[in-house]
């Protein structure tokens, strides 16, 4: 009796330590997924963030462009100076 409940008691501790073994396993592998859609997610909200950067200095350069085109600069870089020349004055 006391050999069939020692057999049992390490039947129970064999099963626990694989179930211990086995959560960590998918504990781990969770973990993993998770590190990986954090990742994937940081990657999409920098790219987006660089996209929009982007965007913006190409609409500032589009304005300064325009600006330049409406107002004009004289020889020195002047802004507005070259619209009305210096013999109109």
């Amino acid at each position: 009796m006391w050999a069939a409940q020692w057999v049992m008691s390490r039947q129970l501790v064999e099963l626990l330590w694989a179930l211990t073994s086995a959560a960590q396993w998918v504990m781990a592998r969770q973990l993993v997924e998770l590190l990986w859609a954090l990742m994937w997610a940081a990657q999409w909200v920098m790219s987006r963030q660089l996209v929009e950067l982007l965007w913006a200095l190409t609409s500032a350069a589009q304005w300064v462009m325009a600006r330049k085109a409406v107002v004009g600069t004289d020889e020195g870089g002047m802004v507005g100076s070259s619209v009305v020349g210096k013999e109109e004055l």
